[in-house]
């Protein structure tokens, strides 16, 4: 009886974890809103997040350049990643994506990286 019991419990458990997961992925965490505006609210910031993802998706992957080029010592090739890099840090400041000292800061650790390239 009381592995039958256990097992109970056990699906019990496995549905409420299912739930979550089902809530989580299809859902995006949240009840669908019944009201228009607010549904036209959970579109726009899935495609805010969407923009949002990519854009430090690829400034991460120009950091990482810079980074494997100065390993490489390819100064050129560094050079160009950095001012890349530069440029993508620059527009994470201004669209709100990065704090100004965060971009300052990236940017004086990769420029004295190039620089410790042997020309």
């Amino acid at each position: 009886m009381r592995h039958i019991c256990n097992f109970f419990m056990d699906l019990l458990h496995f549905q409420i974890l299912f739930d979550i997961i089902y809530w989580q992925l299809i859902v995006g965490g949240a009840l669908m809103p019944q009201i228009q505006s607010q549904k036209k609210r959970v579109k726009t910031n899935n495609k805010r997040n969407l923009a949002v993802s990519s854009q430090k998706s690829a400034l991460k992957t120009a950091i990482k350049n810079v980074l494997l080029a100065v390993e490489a010592n390819d100064k050129e090739a560094a050079v160009v990643a950095l001012n890349t890099a530069n440029s993508k840090l620059d527009k994470a400041v201004v669209n709100g994506l990065h704090h100004k000292n965060y971009a300052t800061r990236q940017k004086s650790r990769l420029a004295k990286a190039v620089n410790s390239i042997a020309a």
